[in-house]
């Protein structure tokens, strides 16, 4: 018994009292117990602490490496091209495209992107002057989804498929070949900043495509998902052309919700400036035909207000005559709400003289 005693005596010793253990909250925030500290303590100093894992490698990118000037060899495989192509005629001889895109591959690793956009362009160049457009668009697409391709050779190849789109009609390039380039341009400008105003006139240039051959809603739906008015490379004039060729072919396809958003992105003071006049008569007559849909008269006297309203209209008699008649016609035919009586007096007050030459127009705005 007092062996037994002895033993117990050993075991409390050894066992920390309550007050030496910290409390011990489990992942989920609950409190252990003493005995549960104990054991949990235990099963942490069995453990040990964990490895530190090896510091990752940093990877080198091929734009981080040092420039090597590639400049007079690129020059040098563009002219073998060329003469392996005068010599054989077809570019699948070995020693043409497939020759340069060794040479691409070259000066891209040697992170020199001048020589890469000169191959790049040599390469396109080829395949026109042989009138393979199904070549020149595989090769486009293939250059341009080469890994790190540099943006100055992407520039380059998209102003040469520019180049290639705005030429004069070329043997074999109908319209479908020239679809398949616009797709694949467009898809290339995609996302990259740099080559916005490419993608705005791409885009357009597509969408008038679609509308020549009769798919209005098509051309509709390819230039509505484009937000112009966030790039940064047009001018204001740009953006403002861009969005009413979008609100003219809302209005095409009969989609009047989207065409008044869309109208909506342009803002009326920009319009009063004296180089966008053409551009003010346009967007007014654009939304009369939106208020006519709407029947809404009142607005429509106040869209031929803004027209009659310019410097250009006023200048043109046919013009400002049927402007100011349309004002008159459809004040008229408005409801009376508050804001139509004082604008028929604004209408009689600053076009006093010319409505002197429309007596039918001067009589409806006095008769009503």
């Amino acid at each position: 018994e007092s062996t037994r005693a002895t033993a117990a005596s050993q075991r409390c010793v050894n066992v920390p009292p309550r007050a030496a253990l910290a409390p011990v909250r489990t992942s989920w925030g609950r409190q252990l117990s003493g005995a549960a500290q104990r054991c949990w303590s235990t099963k942490r100093q069995r453990a040990g602490t964990p490895r530190a894992r090896p510091p990752r490698r940093p990877t080198m990118s091929i734009r981080d490496k040092e420039k090597v000037d590639q400049t007079a060899f690129a020059a040098e495989r563009i002219a073998a091209a060329k003469d392996a192509l005068a010599a054989s005629g077809s570019l699948e001889d070995p020693a043409v495209v497939e020759a340069l895109l060794t040479t691409e591959k070259k000066c891209r690793l040697s992170n020199d992107a001048i020589a890469t956009k000169q191959v790049c362009v040599a390469i396109l160049g080829l395949c026109r002057e042989k009138r393979d457009w199904a070549a020149l668009v595989a090769n486009l697409q293939l250059l341009v989804k080469r890994r790190s391709q540099s943006k100055m050779a992407i520039s380059g190849i998209v102003a040469n498929g520019l180049e290639v789109l705005e030429a004069a009609a070329e043997p074999g390039f109908d319209d479908a070949e020239r679809e398949k380039l616009l797709r694949a341009l467009c898809e290339t400008t995609d996302g990259k900043m740099y080559c916005e105003a490419e993608r705005a006139k791409l885009t357009r240039m597509l969408s008038g495509l679609k509308e020549r051959q009769g798919d209005v809603a098509a051309a509709a739906d390819i230039m509505q998902d484009v937000n112009v008015e966030t790039y940064g490379a047009l001018s204001k004039r740009e953006k403002v052309d861009y969005i009413l060729d979008q609100v003219r072919l809302m209005l095409a396809k009969g989609d009047r919700v989207r065409a008044y958003i869309l109208s909506k992105k342009v803002q009326r003071k920009t319009l009063e400036e004296d180089d966008l006049q053409d551009l003010k008569v346009r967007f007014y007559k654009l939304m009369s035909e939106y208020h006519v849909l709407e029947d809404a008269p009142f607005e429509l006297a106040q869209c031929f207000w803004k027209i009659f309203d310019t410097k250009c209209v006023e200048e043109d008699d046919a013009s400002w005559r049927d402007a100011l008649s349309s004002t008159a016609l459809f004040l008229a035919l408005s409801d009376h709400e508050p804001g139509v009586p004082d604008m028929m007096h604004r209408v009689l007050a600053a076009a006093g003289e010319k409505l002197d030459r429309l007596p039918l127009a001067k009589h409806l705005l006095k008769l009503f």
